[in-house]
């Protein structure tokens, strides 16, 4: 393995940390369904959102921003799902946290401002 490569997975803690195939190898069929659903969902995910990114904005019937913010959710959940199941062989938990965390912060915005929307417009149109 090249020095860097040797480095950076040393900063995101494989050094430190089991991947979860030692916590599943007894049971190769919940290893499979895990990975495999975490895979499929992460695809999706991440398809829905460059979908929602890359889609004429004058078809949605949202602003181009809140699209933008909505594709990203989704590319977000995307690769926190093909985080976990990388996660699996690869023992990058700190990277697995930090995207989560990125997630998170995207999650509760867009929650925020789809709410605040929702609830603005009944008081608006009242």
């Amino acid at each position: 393995m090249t020095c860097w490569l040797t480095r950076l997975l040393d900063l995101l803690g494989v050094g430190h940390y089991r991947p979860s195939a030692y916590a599943l190898a007894s049971d190769p069929v919940m290893m499979a369904l895990f990975v495999s659903g975490w895979a499929a969902t992460a695809l999706a995910c991440i398809a829905v959102g460059v979908a929602l990114m890359a889609r004429r904005w004058a078809e949605i019937t949202m602003s181009a921003g809140a699209a933008r913010f909505y594709g990203a959710l989704f590319i977000l959940l995307g690769l926190d799902f093909l985080m976990s199941a990388t996660t699996v062989f690869i023992a990058v938990y700190r990277l697995k946290v930090l995207v989560l965390g990125i997630t998170a912060a995207v999650m509760v915005t867009t929650a925020i401002v789809t709410i605040g929307r929702i609830y603005g417009a009944q008081r608006g149109g009242e």
